[in-house]
């Protein structure tokens, strides 16, 4: 369990610079009503993972610390890579592994590496939200923030504010061409609903309420009639 309650995650400093980003930050109602997919492991192989995850100085030492401390568990997963770090452009990365025949979605974009984040276990879960259900805490409290915020992202804009809006690429990219953080032609249901817990976790984080005032601006908008294609997890 987690010995401080003052914190929704692991990773303090990293939680304080994303607190006040939301609690300034105006939402992008349009971007929230963009119909999305809900995330289906068994169909996308986590393919939002491919490439690792740029960590934070916070998040990297905390993670060694853990993997120390519940290194039986995290083995007990079948998990236990000689090596879990590397560099990038000066900063800190988890290692990207290449894929083993059968591990890519039938669907994996042509322009992403054949790879997999160093996270990832046989069935494309992430060890550190399986560790944090196994040791009682909220599914995300050790998971890297960028990974459980996909395809949310908190920019800051021109006049020096921050945006809630979803990350969106035109052309070959990332996040509009995963599974989970691709418009989805109409099929889904609108973002705010297929991201209502990560906007909760969110709002909690920055001290507001955020799916309230998605709901309050969308929400009878939302309740038009969507062609539903989606797969539960």
């Amino acid at each position: 369990m987690n010995d401080s309650k003052a914190g929704k995650t692991a990773y303090p400093a990293a939680e304080r610079e994303l607190r006040e980003q939301v609690r300034r930050a105006r939402v992008d109602f349009s971007a929230m009503a963009i119909p999305l997919r809900q995330c289906d492991l068994s169909s996308c192989r986590a393919t939002c993972c491919h490439d690792g995850v740029i960590l934070g100085p916070d998040e990297m030492s905390i993670m060694e610390r853990m993997m120390e401390k519940s290194g039986d568990v995290l083995r007990s997963y079948e998990w236990n890579p000689p090596h879990v770090f590397t560099r990038r452009k000066g900063r800190w990365k988890s290692l990207s592994l290449t894929a083993e025949p059968g591990q890519l979605a039938a669907t994996y974009p042509k322009h992403f590496p054949k790879t997999r984040c160093v996270f990832l276990d046989e069935q494309h879960r992430c060890v550190w939200q399986r560790l944090a259900i196994d040791s009682g805490e909220e599914p995300w409290f050790w998971k890297p923030i960028s990974c459980w915020m996909h395809p949310l992202r908190v920019r800051r804009e021109e006049d020096g504010g921050f945006v809630l809006t979803l990350n969106r690429n035109e052309g070959p990219g990332f996040e509009s061409d995963t599974p989970c953080g691709g418009a989805s032609g109409g099929c889904g249901l609108p973002a705010w609903k297929v991201l209502s817990e990560e906007l909760r976790w969110l709002g909690e984080i920055g001290g507001r309420d955020l799916l309230g005032e998605i709901e309050a601006s969308l929400g009878s908008a939302s309740e038009a009639a969507l062609p539903v294609d989606i797969v539960e997890n």
